[in-house]
């Protein structure tokens, strides 16, 4: 099935320093200031992650004043007057708890979603095998696994006698333990059908006599309409779009930009872009290497969102898609380009309107990833053009930048003849001094900062076009725009929420506490949806 319309975002994305991360996060949200350091910035706003059946122009989730989320009040307390709480004896388990696919306890389905105002509960559908059963104890710390847990599957539908799941019905055989932060996880993959057919079951853990409450799932076919991967996706990226000439002026302190003529001029949309940011200020064989580096750090970011191998191989924990951008040995061409998905990088948003709203990214929505989807025309894909107009918005980007930029008379990167050591192999900003360190480390973060911001939003937007994020309950959605406990901030349409930096939240529910909780990545339920170990109803 396939649902024809589009889905808009900026996502969240990650540098190297807390710094960067809150200059660009700043870029998440709809149209409001996240930072008040940035307050009086003339700053543009990013995807609103509407519904693509509303207007662009439609109000979004923020709070009563329209600011959007932020952190608030986040100074810990501390009280020396209080004793530490008795959290009894450190060789008992204080908490147990079973999920599937190391789905969060809370997004399991032993708390209700929340749909329309109402509770209304769900269960996760797995497939035959491939899914996998965790147990989580939250310990004492000298408590120490010893077995295997003790899991019985129980048909709840489905009228069938207890079962005991075997050692050898899981991956590895008899799963195994890791230490976690809360205490101790098992996990095994189910390689061997458990008993009954299709219909709703309950699964219970017992470890050293403490049972788990009984968690519902349902076993479901995967059949065609609903398997996203029964192969492996193709997906060929072009960063050769040219729609125009991009024009970056300064003016009374201000950058304007803007697109002239909606002809090809003959340089990719792309590359003008990484032009205005000051990267490619040398010869033609520095502007080749720069944009090399920067297409591969972009390639190696993707490759970790789908948990491909270093030169994207697909193993048999990743996401079954294969990324091929225009220019490798073996990227298609002409009829050898049917049945790839394909995504353009590069270019102006057309709906962009000055003074409104700026788009980072669309893509087609194919639920359960039916159909080779085209995410290449004028409205769709990547549009460079929106990440020049923020940097050139943003105070902190500019107080970093200004002397590089050839809108500002400064000196780009690679103009200099002694920036040419920085494309050496090995080579160290740290071996630099004084404002040659300075210009080699702000390089160094131009790079690689844009590298993982573009790479985030082609990651939500191929995302989209995978089939994420289905509203709804489980098992025909995947609790994108459902109320719940997991839900860091209301959002609406196909986005989803929930606690660090997930790939699929939108914009306008970036908090700066995100900065604090890793690098992007879909969150539980997403990536099991993705590596099939989930099923999700037409």
């Amino acid at each position: 099935m396939r649902v024809d319309s589009t889905a808009r975002y900026a996502p969240a994305v990650r540098a190297t320093a807390p710094f960067v991360l809150t200059v660009l996060l700043v870029a998440c949200d709809d149209g409001a200031t996240a930072d008040p350091l940035l307050a009086d910035a003339a700053q543009p706003s990013a995807d609103a992650l509407v519904e693509p059946d509303l207007d662009a122009g439609s109000d979004v989730d923020a709070d009563a004043d329209g600011s959007p989320d932020a952190v608030v009040d986040a100074t810990p307390v501390f009280r020396f007057d209080a004793a530490p709480p008795d959290l009894g004896p450190p060789d008992v388990i204080r908490h147990l708890w079973v999920t599937v696919n190391d789905i969060p306890e809370a997004m399991s389905g032993v708390e209700p979603g929340v749909v329309d105002g109402a509770p209304r509960s769900f269960a996760w559908a797995v497939p035959d095998t491939g899914w996998t059963l965790d147990v989580h104890v939250e310990d004492g710390s000298a408590w120490v696994p010893a077995e295997m847990p003790y899991l019985l599957w129980r048909g709840v539908s489905v009228a069938q006698p207890p079962y005991t799941v075997a050692a050898d019905a899981v991956d590895p055989p008899g799963g195994v333990w890791s230490v976690v932060p809360t205490g101790h996880r098992w996990t095994g993959r189910v390689v061997s059908p458990l008993p009954g057919g299709p219909g709703r079951y309950s699964i219970q853990a017992v470890v050293d006599g403490v049972t788990t409450p009984a968690l519902q799932v349902l076993r479901a076919d995967l059949t065609p309409e609903r398997d996203p991967f029964p192969d492996v996706d193709d997906w060929y990226l072009d960063f050769s779009r040219d729609h125009g000439s991009l024009r970056v002026e300064l003016r009374d302190g201000e950058y304007l930009i803007d697109t002239e003529g909606a002809e090809p001029d003959g340089v990719p949309d792309f590359d003008e872009a990484i032009d205005a940011l000051g990267l490619l200020g040398g010869d033609a064989a520095w502007d080749a290497e720069v944009l090399r580096r920067l297409r591969e750090a972009v390639r190696a970011h993707l490759h970790a969102f789908y948990l491909l191998g270093p030169d994207g191989e697909v193993g048999p924990d990743s996401v079954r898609v294969r990324f091929v951008f225009a220019g490798d040995a073996e990227a298609p061409a002409g009829d050898a380009l049917a049945g790839w998905s394909r995504i353009a990088v590069g270019g102006e948003d057309p709906e962009y309107v000055p003074g409104g709203r700026t788009y980072f990214g669309r893509a087609a929505l194919d639920w359960n990833n039916q159909v080779a989807d085209d995410d290449t025309g004028a409205d769709r894909g990547i549009f460079t053009t929106s990440f020049v107009r923020f940097v050139l918005a943003n105070r902190v980007t500019i107080t970093l930048l200004q002397d590089y930029l050839p809108a500002a008379g400064g000196q780009p990167f690679g103009s200099l003849p002694e920036d040419a050591v920085y494309l050496e192999p090995g080579f160290d900003p740290a071996s630099l001094s004084g404002a040659a360190e300075i210009r080699a480390l702000r390089f160094r973060f131009a790079l690689d900062t844009l590298a993982l911001a573009l790479a985030s939003v082609l990651g939500h937007e191929i995302g989209h076009s995978l089939g994420l994020v289905k509203p709804g309950l489980p098992p025909e959605g995947l609790l994108a725009g459902v109320g719940g406990p997991w839900v860091e901030a209301p959002v609406d349409g196909a986005h989803v929420d929930t606690a660090g930096f997930n790939l699929m939240q939108s914009g306008t529910s970036f908090s700066l506490a995100d900065v604090a909780n890793g690098s992007p990545m879909f969150n539980a339920p997403n990536l099991a949806y993705l590596r099939r170990r989930l099923v999700v109803m037409p």
